[in-house]
């Protein structure tokens, strides 16, 4: 799948062939420009003309500035600019935040409002020349990336090179003459040369001398490199004998400096076909080829950094805990380019198999007719379907749900789509058995309170008509029978998993549990005060039941706590607490300590841990009595210091 990465690439593809077009320099300017400017996202770009010692920044060429942008007029005070800086440091310049980089003071930000600014100072015949900067009144969240960088400086490198060309060899001897200027007698192979020449070269005296002689050909190329030498040997003599120009670059050693890049123009003048003379300019391009080795650094670092981009996205993609593929368009058809190895497991095939088939040849019926009637927009924007049903090589269909992102490639205008899809047949197995099991609860309810309703029924004409004592046990049996129905289904209820939570306030709820038991003379202490993500009605009866429990266990005085613990809460009282050997089945729908209990209320308990996927455990309370403690609870807020005490209801 193209990366984000490939955009800089599409971009300096695109600077280039701007740059080769048979168009005036002004117009190549302006689209180098425009490009730039959409990269960097910025809203204005500039090719500036600098004159430092006036104080003077013209706009030669801009592009993207609306009415009333910057600049408001193509000439302006240099020092409302950060261009200045550009030009004193001969250094780039790039200021995401100017604010927030410590730029709040300068005149660029309080005059001309500019917050976000990059700019790179132009050499122009060995001179400063001016800057190609990108403004905007608005600051970028983040640093301008190493590829946005590199597309800004390659701008400039690209544009300077097309001010040093403009007007062809010859115009351009003539316009740089000054820059140091040579001739070559081609019969004597005389060399003649500048004044300003000689100080370039490092020379003393005027013409070609060399600490007071003069200097022949092979003097002048004597301080040359090795290998430039011989290049720059070849090319006069070609332009001798074919009359044709030539231009290139050499390495030159002065006898008391560094070495030096210069380039070398020679133009032969020509009569019937024969050679008269030869001449041309020499200029220092050092700091020309300081930046461009410092563009081919950036321009390798951004190659490493794409290379080891590329690399982690092949691995997120192929270790992605979903399934995963890339597909495009061919034909009108979504066609997959690559898989992960997780989507070919699922659907039963190598991914050789899969590559190059329709992504519709893996959907289920339904699935597949949104997919081919255009029900699946991916190709235009990203969305997130929730149901989609892949088919496996062997007809079994897997339950998804799937997200669609989609990527346009700059180069060439295609649209890549990355469709990941997570398995949920599980779940929707679960739902269907969740279903199935409410279907089944729903009945028996009514099954058995119907025959308990017409039993009170008859139970009530008895009465009327005499009132015994064993009516009463019977009205008892009813009672005990209504009880065991209702916690019958409240146990098959909450064997259902929780297909939602929500942020309960467990001190809230616990107090409004309170209201709803018979709590008699107990004493309920609070040492709660976050909130969980519940199921509030369940948390609800869970509270509900660890309390009656408590109560009916450890008499009407007991003291019930409810109390936070490491990821979790905890209900203990002060009753005479649970045998250690009988904890381990409290749970047990079997188990009761009570002639009354019917052993289903911890059941129930359990049953709604389990359904949020918490653990419950018994142990001992502070004072002796029963403790329940309920872990791996999801808190929505800090949970305080462990025995803090938040409050007290009686």
């Amino acid at each position: 799948m193209t990366t984000p990465l490939d955009a800089t690439d599409t971009v300096r593809r695109r600077l280039y062939e701007a740059l080769r077009r048979d168009v005036p320099f002004e117009e190549k300017a302006r689209r180098a420009l425009e490009l730039g400017r959409e990269f960097l996202d910025a809203d204005s770009a500039h090719l500036a003309r600098i004159d430092s010692d006036a104080g003077r920044w013209e706009a030669l060429v801009s592009t993207g500035s609306p009415d009333g942008g910057f600049p408001p007029d193509p000439v302006l005070d240099l020092e409302t600019t950060y261009c200045r800086h550009a030009i004193e440091s001969d250094s780039e310049l790039a200021l995401h935040d100017a604010p927030g980089q410590g730029w709040e003071d300068d005149p660029a930000l309080e005059i001309r409002g500019l917050r976000c600014y990059h700019g790179t100072p132009l050499v122009v015949d060995g001179e400063p020349f001016g800057t190609v900067c990108f403004v905007a009144t608005a600051p970028r969240s983040e640093p301008f990336t190493a590829g946005e960088m590199l597309v800004a400086e390659l701008i400039a490198h690209l544009l300077e090179r097309e001010l040093e060309r403009g007007g062809g060899p010859l115009r351009r001897a003539t316009r740089i003459a000054d820059v140091g200027g040579w001739e070559i007698d081609p019969d004597t192979r005389e060399l003649v040369w500048s004044d300003h020449l000689s100080d370039l070269l490092g020379l003393d005296g005027e013409g070609p001398t060399l600490d007071g002689e003069e200097v022949t050909l092979d003097g002048a190329l004597e301080n040359r490199h090795d290998g430039d030498r011989t290049a720059l040997e070849t090319a006069i003599e070609s332009a001798l004998e074919t009359g044709e120009p030539f231009d290139t670059d050499v390495r030159y050693r002065p006898s008391d400096g560094e070495t030096r890049w210069l380039r070398v123009i020679g133009v032969p003048e020509t009569e019937n076909g024969d050679v008269e003379s030869l001449r041309g300019v020499v200029q220092d391009i050092t700091v020309r080829k300081a930046r461009e080795e410092r563009l081919s650094r950036r321009a390798e670092e951004f190659a490493t950094l794409s290379t080891r981009c590329e690399e982690r996205y092949r691995r997120l993609f192929e270790n992605a805990p979903v399934m995963a593929v890339i597909t495009t368009v061919e034909d009108g058809r979504r066609v997959v380019t690559e898989c992960n190895q997780r989507f070919a497991d699922a659907v039963g095939y190598d991914d050789e198999a899969i590559v190059g088939r329709e992504l519709a040849e893996f959907y289920a019926p339904g699935s597949k007719d949104v997919l081919e009637t255009g029900g699946d927009r991916g190709f235009d924007e990203a969305q997130t379907t929730p149901h989609r049903r892949l088919v496996t090589a062997d007809g079994e269909v897997v339950e998804t749900h799937m997200r669609d992102v989609p990527h346009r490639n700059e180069s060439d205008g295609s649209v890549e789509t990355l469709a990941m899809y997570i398995d949920i047949t599980e779940r929707e197995e679960v739902k269907r058995t969740n279903e199935r099991l409410e279907e089944f609860v729903s009945t028996v309810s009514h099954d058995l309170r119907n025959p308990l309703s017409v039993a009170r029924g008859y139970l009530t004409l008895a009465r009327e008509e005499n009132d015994s004592p064993e009516l009463a046990q019977v009205d008892q049996a009813h009672e005990r029978m209504n009880d065991l129905i209702v916690n019958l289904l409240a146990l098959a209820r909450e064997g259902i998993d929780v297909s939602g939570t929500e942020v309960v306030d467990l001190r809230a709820l616990c107090q409004e549990c309170w209201k709803h038991v018979d709590t008699r003379d107990a004493v309920l202490t609070l040492d709660v005060s976050g909130a969980v993500r519940a199921s509030e009605p369940r948390l609800k009866r869970l509270l509900e039941n660890l309390i009656r429990n408590a109560i009916e266990h450890g008499g009407d005085t007991v003291t019930v706590r409810v109390g936070e613990c490491r990821n979790g809460f905890y209900v203990e009282d002060t009753g005479p607490g649970i045998p250690e050997a009988d904890r381990d089945r409290v749970f047990d729908t079997s188990y009761s300590t009570s002639d009354d209990g019917n052993g289903l209320g911890l059941s129930i308990v359990k049953q709604i841990v389990d359904a949020h996927g918490w653990e419950i455990a018994v142990t001992e309370g502070a004072e002796g009595g029963a403790r329940f403690e309920i872990t791996a609870v999801e808190f929505a807020d800090p949970q305080p210091q462990e025995g803090e005490e938040t409050g007290r209801s009686d």
